[in-house]
């Protein structure tokens, strides 16, 4: 007769120190710019300073149903209109909406 061994837990899939965002997403932050993640999987990063980048990444979360409108704005430190005018201004504009 042959004995199952226990499992050992598996690895967080998002780095140490990201912020949850919404129920599948996660943010984190810093001098050299930003990534999110998306059921452990990176999807959008910017290099810091990049406005266009940043808006993009919030919008697409919004799109994509990853979060709500109102977890995004709390994640990306705006208000939620904020979120909801990038968001018209990208499907009026596309990316260049979205350069400061």
């Amino acid at each position: 007769m042959t004995v199952m061994t226990s499992q050992p837990p598996l690895l967080p899939l998002v780095p140490v120190g990201v912020r949850p965002l919404g129920t599948a997403a996660a943010i984190i932050e810093d001098a050299d710019g930003g990534r999110v993640f998306v059921h452990g999987n990176l999807c959008f990063a910017w290099d810091g300073g990049d406005v266009a980048a940043r808006r993009f990444a919030a919008v697409s979360l919004m799109r994509m149903k990853s979060a709500t409108q109102l977890e995004i704005a709390e994640a990306f430190a705006v208000k939620p209109a904020t979120v909801r005018r990038w968001e018209a201004r990208f499907a009026d504009a596309g990316i260049a909406g979205l350069i400061g």
